[in-house]
């Protein structure tokens, strides 16, 4: 348990750290929702969707691909796979999220996979990396 809250922990200051470098600064806070995608359905995703519902600096409408029934309490839950990646991406720009995050649990070839495409269309995606958590912990 005292492992699991030091990772939820980490996670959230990650969280916190993304959203402040892909928020552009003249981002009006509170006035208008920041839109945000994650990807994956696990655990990770569930603490990523639960941080983000919890920052107090800024409004921000979450989305989770395809999300479980515990994420659908905080973010809308879209219906698509994580191996779908074209009609995830086609979602993505049509919804013109500002910030996409990739769950840690999807497998490394899927993942570069779905950043690749998601970058080639100009989308600003990312995955918090093991050297960010640890970066958190020290």
């Amino acid at each position: 348990m005292k492992m699991e809250l030091v990772i939820v922990f980490l996670l959230g200051m990650v969280i916190i750290s993304l959203l402040k470098r892909y928020l552009p600064q003249s981002f009006p806070r509170k006035k208008n929702k920041m839109k945000v995608l994650v990807i994956g359905s696990g655990y990770w995703e569930l603490v990523m969707v639960r941080k983000m519902s919890q920052n107090l600096e800024v409004s921000i409408e979450a989305f989770c691909a395809p999300g479980n029934d515990e994420i659908s309490r905080m973010a809308q839950c879209i219906d698509i796979s994580v191996d779908k990646v074209i009609e995830l991406a086609d979602f993505a720009q049509e919804e013109e999220f500002n910030l996409i995050l990739v769950g840690p649990e999807l497998s490394s070839p899927l993942q570069i996979e779905i950043v690749d495409e998601f970058s080639q269309r100009g989308l600003a995606i990312t995955i918090p990396t093991r050297e960010e958590l640890e970066r958190k912990l020290h």
